[in-house]
């Protein structure tokens, strides 16, 4: 095992303390976010200031449990003699972002189409129908405007600051490709989701990709809180007190606008890009690679990557997120038969 490899077991040995950290809050954050309806009940308060009240505190609770890891990986990272990466906050937002965005929200809705077929062939569909289709179906204002904070701008922000700002740019010295697959494969897994993982695999590629592309947080922050959005907006008028019809028309219509402007977004994208290339020599098959900040200081081949990624860390945060996903599969099940 030469430097670079040793460096980067380094690194993912720090980033699997990271991910062990963050289940760890994940399942207090669980247990703290099912207990506050009750201790809210107790509360001399109207319902709509407890609903108000508890999505506040499951925001600023759920954006806690992510944020603690990428403080503990900084210094697990120091403590292991690593320079952490930084994250690129001062970067602006690019001036491509809504080509970008629409770009990404055609592939994700393609991705969750695969990915819904792919439930339907494995029979999973009873156990995810739930977590795929929402599970508020409140349409009211309120619930409109806390569901756009709770599920949308804080998870946008937080899971971007810890997946593709901390996971990601300290992956990055050792090649693009291996930090952007093994930043998304960490981001599906985190979800803890069987009936989700093709989906949100393919996104975090998306969001890493584009991380990556542009040096900032910010456009695939933005992003990812437009993803989110849309699916709240779909659940919203799914939960609404529409007919089937006009509900099922509404929402072909967001699809099909989606799909519409992201063909178009990713041919001004593919054309800019052509475009503006460099055209270099005397590189690799007759080009040479273009400089970047971001370029692999200390590169590893992506399938020596994936070989060391095995971490006793890693393997321990693997082992329970499975573990958890299994029990879920087995309380479903019991309960269709109770």
């Amino acid at each position: 095992m030469d430097l670079n490899e040793q460096y980067y077991k380094k690194v993912i040995s720090a980033i699997g303390w990271a991910l062990l950290i963050l289940w760890g809050l994940m399942q207090g954050f669980g247990v703290g976010i099912t207990l506050l309806p009750v201790l809210l009940a107790a509360l001399p308060i109207s319902p709509v200031l407890s609903e108000v009240v508890y999505q506040l505190l499951h925001a600023a609770g759920y954006l806690l449990t992510f944020m603690l890891p990428v403080l503990f990986l900084r210094l697990i990272l120091k403590k292991k003699g690593c320079m952490p990466h930084p994250i690129a906050f001062e970067a602006r937002i690019s001036p491509m972002l809504p080509c970008m965005a629409f770009a990404s929200l055609a592939i994700c809705f393609s991705a969750a189409q695969i990915n819904a077929y792919m439930v339907e062939i494995f029979n999973y569909s009873e156990f995810t129908a739930e977590v795929l289709m929402g599970q508020n179906e409140k349409s009211e204002a309120y619930a409109i405007v806390l569901n756009f904070i709770v599920l949308s701008i804080v998870p946008g922000f937080c899971e971007e600051l810890l997946f593709r700002g901390a996971i990601l740019g300290n992956l990055m010295p050792f090649g693009r490709i291996p930090a952007i697959l093994i930043s998304s494969f960490f981001f599906a897994v985190m979800h803890q989701n069987a009936g989700q993982l093709f989906y949100t695999f393919a996104a975090g590629i998306v969001l890493g990709l584009i991380y990556e592309r542009t040096g900032s947080i910010w456009n695939c922050t933005v992003i990812h809180i437009l993803n989110n959005f849309v699916s709240v907006l779909q659940e919203a008028v799914y939960g609404s007190s529409a007919d089937e019809t006009v509900i099922t028309a509404i929402l072909l219509c967001i699809e099909c606008v989606v799909y519409l402007l992201g063909s178009i977004s990713a041919v001004i994208l593919v054309l800019r890009y052509f475009r503006n290339r460099t055209p270099l020599e005397d590189g690799v098959f007759g080009r040479d690679l273009p400089a970047s900040d971001s370029y692999a200081a200390y590169p590893l081949h992506s399938g020596r990557a994936a070989r060391l990624l095995c971490t006793p860390t890693v393997i321990v945060f693997l082992a329970l997120c499975c573990v958890q996903v299994l029990l879920l599969i087995l309380m479903s099940l019991l309960g269709g038969f109770l």
